[in-house]
């Protein structure tokens, strides 16, 4: 019998076809090479169709991830487990199908590693807690877009108890590039103690990070045909060595910040520097004026910059 999958209102396009294809054998040839289990986990709450995506997890043995927390009622907004191969086989229409979501949206990363599907859906459960200086938070370890983020915040030797959860955990980086966060072989008794205690600078990286993706996300519906001219791999630096500019011009608030990066785009990278502009940073300096309202004062008073 044939997987019935959600719809997608914006499919795959033809074009990125052998893409997604490619990065489906790339992961089909990491899990035969290591054994094991490989797994998907689907973010609800990034995905298109969710309620459609519930149907299938749920026919599919998808696990809760938000079991054990007070958000588990919201399953069409949580994190799912699903299991994509095993010893027996592997599923080629859910992981190509996995893939497409992925390419689509920010809501995919694949496990591959030795646990089978309920120790690794409780270990992954045990993670999502994080406890901040302000008090707890949802970790988002699922998340491809901070995934290599927590890695490289938390890699320390011996490797951090968090990532004793098998061999690799997959995602697409942005540049559409399969990457994985190497995982430590897990032994009988989970090592980690929640929650994931997260530090005031490890916290201002993830924030960090997050904002970059949000800041993406704004210019992409905002200023779709400038933004989508930027290559894929280019896109987060070109925001972060903007939203640094922007800082150094007194532009800082998140609003300012985004109307930053979309002149840098109408502009040029470096048009900060002109004269005409200086006196636009100026009046935010002096004033607590948005950078959209002090461009506004200007073309008003006639020094349109």
């Amino acid at each position: 019998m044939m997987t019935a999958l959600p719809r997608m209102r914006l499919p795959l396009p033809e074009a990125q076809r052998p893409r997604a294809d490619g990065i489906a054998a790339a992961l089909l040839g990491s899990f035969q090479a290591i054994g094991g289990y490989l797994y998907a986990t689907i973010d609800l709450a990034a995905v298109e169709n969710a309620e459609e995506w519930l149907e299938l997890l749920k026919r599919s043995g998808g696990r809760n991830l938000f079991a054990s927390h007070p958000e588990a009622e919201a399953e069409s907004l949580a994190a799912w487990q699903m299991g994509l191969g095993d010893a027996s086989g592997h599923d080629k229409t859910l992981l190509g199908y996995s893939v497409e979501q992925a390419l689509l949206s920010d809501g995919v990363t694949w496990l591959i590693g030795a646990l089978p599907a309920d120790e690794m859906a409780t270990r992954l459960s045990r993670r999502l807690t994080a406890r901040l200086p302000e008090g707890d938070a949802l970790f988002r370890c699922y998340d491809p877009r901070l995934l290599p983020v927590i890695h490289e915040a938390w890699d320390q030797i011996p490797p951090h108890p968090f990532f004793a959860l098998g061999s690799r955990w997959h995602f697409l980086d942005a540049s559409f590039q399969l990457q994985y966060a190497p995982l430590t072989e897990p032994g009988p008794v989970d090592p980690f103690v929640p929650p994931m205690l997260v530090s005031d600078e490890q916290h201002r990286r993830l924030q960090a990070v997050s904002e970059l993706h949000q800041l993406a996300r704004f210019l992409g519906l905002r200023k779709p045909e400038q933004f989508f001219r930027i290559a894929p791999g280019d896109r987060l630096a070109f925001i972060a060595l903007q939203r640094s500019n922007a800082a150094a011009c007194g532009a800082a608030r998140f609003a300012d910040v985004l109307r930053y990066c979309e002149l840098a785009m109408e502009h040029g990278a470096e048009f900060h520097r002109q004269p005409r502009w200086q006196e636009v940073w100026e009046q935010m300096l002096h004033t607590g004026l948005s950078l959209a309202d002090a461009v506004s004062k200007a073309e008003m008073e006639g020094r349109r910059p």
